[in-house]
């Protein structure tokens, strides 16, 4: 079982670069491994399961001309929808996930989905797990960037839940927290 994870683990790793094809096109086709991940990139970031999933995955932000570029790819999570935020904090230390804190809300804008522009910084919507329980999500977080500042990412946390994000107020009734990264400067 060890083996199968490291494998599945690599293989996230290895998909990185092709995070908006199918799961099963992933799998197929492959695509840039983590030493030849852009240069200024952080990841793969481990995500770790919460509130008793099997949730496992990585996370890699990349900057880029309009912002950080997310890279999501997920296993174990049950299939369909699945809500997918940044967070206040960098903290995945509660085991429902909860210390990670409220959505990331910069600019204090009502929640809703993409491709709504005023919404929470962190609103990224769904990512969508197949009958095999493998999601991957590629999503550009607009104006933000790797640092500190008002709009960067450094010291917030990526959460995925256990339901769909309807859009709705305040947070999208998007349920659990299955799954938590904490995004914070490479060593």
């Amino acid at each position: 079982m060890r083996t199968a994870n490291i494998l599945i683990s690599s293989l996230f790793v290895a998909t990185a670069g092709c995070a908006s094809q199918s799961a099963n096109d992933m799998a197929d086709k492959g695509g840039k491994m983590a030493g030849d991940m852009v240069k200024g990139s952080w990841g793969p970031i481990a995500i770790a399961p919460k509130s008793g999933s099997d949730v496992k995955g990585t996370l890699t932000l990349t900057p880029v001309s309009n912002g950080v570029k997310v890279i999501v790819a997920i296993q174990g999570a049950a299939p369909g929808k699945h809500g997918i935020h940044i967070h206040e904090k960098a903290d995945c230390s509660s085991d429902d996930g909860k210390s990670a804190g409220g959505h990331w809300n910069p600019k204090a804008t009502d929640h809703a989905l993409p491709p709504e522009d005023v919404r929470h910084a962190g609103d990224m919507g769904n990512i969508t797990v197949d009958d095999s329980g493998i999601g991957a999500l590629e999503f550009t977080i607009e104006n933000a960037t790797l640092d500190d500042g008002e709009l960067g990412l450094a010291g917030h946390g990526l959460i995925v839940h256990a339901d769909p994000d309807d859009g709705g107020q305040p947070t999208g009734n998007a349920g659990g927290r299955i799954g938590c990264a904490e995004i914070k400067a490479p060593n």
